[in-house]
């Protein structure tokens, strides 16, 4: 690469300036940064101008150079002796090098400096040790800044958060119960000492510690009561969680976030009043629930939410047409609202018994879609109508279909094994929950499914075991799995780890092939009587169903 460099560099001492600036400009261009530092830090040298020699520091920081950061460093604090920055900067740097005790001085100077306003100069302290070579080092550095400065909340606080960083949660809940000692009303401690609390999974503290805070009426009692909020519907106690929120709708009545919130939560508790009128409110609310987008887009939400609604008054026609109203682009989150509509409708023009229908409508809807999630979402809600309707062929022919065009699917890998297996087909089964698996080995319900395969039909018992227990230990309370659990103990001649499995998952999911499972291990049991009476009682729900046929076969039932 050429030089950069002038022959015959001037002479005059502005040129001189000009030129090292120039030279320090155009090598930082070209990415050289140590012969920008260079010129910089020359020119810097001659020059009164503080803000020259802080870019030469900048520069040697970019290349993680400290021993040329400190040079600069020198001229800067000589250009502005009575400014903090140069200190700080000096302190994040013997940080970085672990030198503790190096950093810790440096920052005393700079705080001594810099206590024009209470708090700040430690919130600056902690800014400075963002840096990426520093971080490792901030929970040491207010170690022994707190030996400095005991008093100081900001100390406490920042070594809370250093402490949660590294994963430290029982001292960061000492450092922020320090904090509130010194600072008893501080909502951005109670705030902390909360999230502490949930990763230290005592929910029920940190409940009480928002409920105590709001009740001494701490300072910003409105985010306080959003986080009880939060927390309270996070934990499924939506009955709390919506007599939190009621002072917030009516501090803010207009406020779409809360109507929003209000509806969902008056639905967990099954006010179904309360939460039509939320959605309806949030229809008609000139405010966007989303402040990039257009009011429409409370439309298309509010229309998702009516239409559940309806659906539970019985007014299939009225949910129907609100769902049609929800928009593609419209959603929060996760929450894809067009394609669980879209599918929605298939689902009830199917229980409707217009089962053609509702496959034209789901494939016109994938025709209409221009997002691929939805497009794949769909394919399944259709053929999971077919597998409803034991349709397996048609529904094996279109997620095969669907995987020409999106490969490498897993949500059209597992629907498809699903069809699979009642076709026979184990060894294509096989074949698509291991690309699942192969991409995601904790995919639970892929695992599940593959164990259960084995297990069923009698081949690799211990590894489908060890499959079904794999995928157990991710959602201990999911039926499915938990019927899994016990057919595959059935399998392996453990009847009563068998029978308790079977009985949990038939009272969370009475379905017929549960119920089955559960028949068979109890008539294995020798109580006869209970399994002809629990098979009755399902025959009487269910009389065509092929898993209770199947029992019936194989025991005089």
């Amino acid at each position: 690469m050429e030089s950069l460099e002038v022959s015959g560099a001037p002479e005059d001492p502005l040129a001189e300036l000009v030129y090292e600036l120039l030279q320090g400009e155009m090598y930082g261009y070209r990415g050289e940064l140590s012969q920008a530092f260079k010129h910089y830090h020359q020119a810097a040298k001659q020059t009164q101008d503080p803000d020259i020699a802080h870019r030469a520091v900048e520069i040697a920081l970019w290349m993680n150079d400290f021993a040329r950061a400190e040079q600069a460093i020198a001229r800067w604090r000589e250009l502005i002796p009575e400014d903090p920055r140069p200190w700080r900067v000096l302190g994040s740097i013997y940080a970085a090098q672990g030198r503790i005790e190096g950093a810790v001085a440096a920052y005393e100077k700079a705080i001594e400096m810099g206590r024009t306003a209470q708090g700040l100069s430690m919130v600056a302290v902690a800014n400075s040790l963002s840096i990426e070579a520093a971080r490792p080092h901030r929970l040491k550095v207010f170690r022994a800044l707190l030996k400095v400065y005991p008093d100081d909340p900001h100390a406490h606080l920042h070594r809370a958060l250093a402490a949660k960083e590294e994963g430290l949660l029982e001292e960061a809940l000492i450092a922020i119960n320090d904090t509130l000692q010194l600072r008893g009303h501080w909502a951005r401690s109670i705030a902390l000492k909360v999230e502490v609390l949930q990763a230290l999974e005592r929910d029920d503290e940190a409940v009480r510690t928002l409920r105590r805070a709001l009740m001494l009426q701490t300072e910003n009692p409105y985010g306080l009561r959003q986080l009880l909020v939060n927390l309270l519907s996070g934990n499924d106690r939506a009955e709390e969680a919506l007599e939190a929120l009621l002072p917030l709708v009516r501090q803010d009545p207009d406020n779409p976030s809360l109507q929003a919130k209000r509806g969902v939560l008056a639905m967990a508790v099954e006010d179904w009043e309360q939460a039509r009128r939320a959605f309806l409110k949030l229809r008609h609310n000139p405010r966007s629930l989303v402040a990039s987008r257009p009011t429409s887009f409370n439309h298309s939400v509010s229309s998702y939410f009516l239409g559940v609604l309806a659906e539970h008054d019985g007014d299939i026609q009225g949910a129907i047409d609100y769902y049609y109203q929800v928009e593609e682009g419209d959603y929060v989150g996760e929450d894809r609202y067009f394609h669980k509509s879209r599918a929605r409708i298939g689902e009830l023009l199917w229980t409707e018994g217009q089962v053609e229908h509702a496959r034209m409508h789901l494939q016109v809807s994938r025709a209409l879609s221009v997002e691929d999630e939805s497009v794949v979402y769909l394919y399944v809600a259709e053929a999971d109508m077919l597998y409803g309707n034991s349709e397996h062929a048609a529904g094996y022919a279109l997620l095969s279909e669907a995987l020409e065009r999106y490969p490498q699917n897993d949500m059209l890998l597992y629907s498809r094994a699903l069809h699979a297996e009642r076709l026979g087909r184990l060894s294509q089964l096989e074949a698509d929950l291991r690309k699942v698996l192969a991409k995601d080995p904790d995919h639970a319900r892929a695992l599940n499914a593959l164990g259960y395969t084995w297990v069923d039909h009698g081949i690799n018992l211990e590894e489908g075991m060890a499959y079904i227990q794999r995928a157990h230990e991710q959602l201990p309370e999911d039926a499915a799995i938990l019927d899994s659990m016990g057919w595959a103990y059935y399998r392996l001649g453990d009847l009563v780890r068998a029978e308790s499995f079977l009985r949990r998952a038939q009272t969370m999911m009475p379905e017929a092939e549960i119920t089955a499972h559960l028949v068979e291990v109890l008539w294995k049991l020798g109580r006869h009587e209970e399994a002809r009476r629990l098979y009755q009682s399902a025959v009487e729900q269910d009389p065509d169903n092929e898993f209770l046929e199947r029992v019936a076969r194989r025991f005089p039932l």
